[in-house]
């Protein structure tokens, strides 16, 4: 088996549908091609996974029992960096769209093709893993001052008395990359390029809503959000706080 076959062999698969029955025959094919697949069959049990365990892929129908798929999307998008195979019955130009919209990387509309889906994901996984961003060294710091300090290895922030908060993997892109440019203010556009996604969109809240858990987290630990600098109709800035005097 080639090193490329191995690595395919390795990846963590999600398939989000809220029909069981429909779920199978896609869970059952990949499985056989060596893929670690693993099922949800609603949207919170989805988001409980994400938030658990980091995917390679996703593949997700939009017809779910309790949410809106496409807000699903948008939720999965800016928690994670998977791969996003959106899945549905309904084959027209205008679900196409919000579904790029929402943060879709690849559309596919039922009957499915396992083969043709099995070669796309494939294509895909190797797209994400050459773009992948490299992590800091590990044990060392991106950022630190008496306050607080930030860790790309760990994803992690704590503030100067040691309480810590964890990151998710697009919250730590987002913030690595926000530091490796302060001062300089980074349009969304960039920003969605560091998490390694697909072309931004003006309708595209992703970094809007990372940004926004990260000011959450910092406020948790009493860390001054006044770094995160919102440039409206831009992008965000990274500024460290000078010490009061």
């Amino acid at each position: 088996m080639n090193a490329q076959a191995c690595l395919y062999k390795e990846s963590k698969i999600l398939v989000v549908d809220g029909d069981p029955d429909s779920a199978k025959p896609l869970s059952q094919y990949l499985s056989a091609q060596g893929w670690m697949v693993s099922q949800a069959e609603s949207g919170q049990e989805a988001l409980v996974r994400v938030q658990e365990q980091a995917f390679d892929l996703i593949f997700l129908n939009l017809q779910l029992p309790d949410t809106d798929g496409h807000a699903l999307c948008r939720e999965i998008r800016a928690r994670s960096s998977a791969g996003v195979i959106v899945t549905s019955g309904c084959d027209d130009r205008v679900e196409r769209i919000v579904s790029y919209e929402s943060g879709a990387d690849v559309f596919f509309p039922k009957p499915l093709q396992l083969r043709e889906l099995h070669a796309c994901g494939k294509n895909l996984l190797a797209r994400i893993r050459h773009r992948q961003p490299q992590a800091a060294p590990a044990g060392t710091a991106l950022f630190a001052s008496q306050d607080w300090h930030f860790s790309a290895e760990s994803q992690m922030i704590a503030c100067g008395t040691g309480t810590q908060a964890s990151l998710t993997r697009n919250e730590t892109l987002v913030l690595q990359a926000l530091i490796s440019n302060a001062g300089r203010v980074m349009p969304r556009e960039e920003l969605l390029k560091a998490l390694g996604n697909r072309e931004w969109n003006y309708s595209d809240r992703t970094i809007d809503v990372l940004i926004a858990r990260l000011r959450g987290k910092f406020k948790q630990l009493a860390i001054d959000t006044g770094c995160l600098v919102t440039h409206y109709g831009i992008g965000y800035m990274f500024m460290e706080i000078a010490p009061a005097i």
